[in-house]
């Protein structure tokens, strides 16, 4: 919607752009902050100064409101958490506080953490599915977006394992995925 709002190819263009800086900027603040927990404590914050470069070693694509990044499981909700966070503010929250209409500028997230050996390419499709989820979800107005993850320890992960696994998570009422983070940093 924040794209199709865009009156002129020039204004498209300028929309793009902030878009993808947003994104851009957003990725830099995680970083920074990654790297600056527990400064006081030169142990662990060697240990982190580390976590960050692994999260930048595994950036593999980012541009537009895209990204695709392989990052330390306990990192990821967290990291995925100050990329909506800094993607909206950089974005200017950009919504119609007066109509009460979203534009459509957030971010979503599909996790999953897998074993080391796990098979990548069966792991991006379970992540996209999981994308795909929170999509569906995550355009409310006054909201950043949302998240949906999973977690195996064994087995093999994909598409449509994600889905059955999902699927019958909330038959079960044990789920409540996915998760929709509000402006001031609220759950819904």
């Amino acid at each position: 919607a924040f794209m199709a709002k865009s009156i002129s190819l020039s204004d498209a263009l300028e929309r793009s752009a902030r878009i993808d800086i947003s994104l851009k900027k957003a990725f830099k603040k995680a970083i920074d902050i990654i790297s600056r927990i527990d400064e006081g404590e030169a142990v662990i914050s060697r240990i982190y100064k580390g976590e960050a470069a692994r999260v930048i070693l595994g950036l593999q694509y980012m541009g537009g409101d895209d990204a695709l990044i392989l990052a330390p499981s306990w990192l990821s909700y967290p990291l995925s958490l100050i990329l909506m966070t800094e993607f909206a503010r950089n974005m200017g929250y950009s919504f119609n506080s007066s109509l009460c209409i979203g534009t459509g500028a957030t971010l979503s997230a599909g996790l999953v953490s897998v074993p080391p050996a796990h098979n990548i390419w069966a792991a991006l499709d379970a992540a996209e599915l999981l994308l795909e989820e929170a999509k569906k979800v995550g355009r409310i107005p006054f909201y950043m977006g949302a998240i949906a993850f999973d977690v195996v320890e064994g087995g093999l992960l994909t598409g449509r394992t994600e889905k059955t696994r999902m699927d019958e998570l909330k038959s079960l009422n044990l789920s409540c995925q996915p998760w929709v983070l509000g402006q001031h940093g609220d759950m819904k």
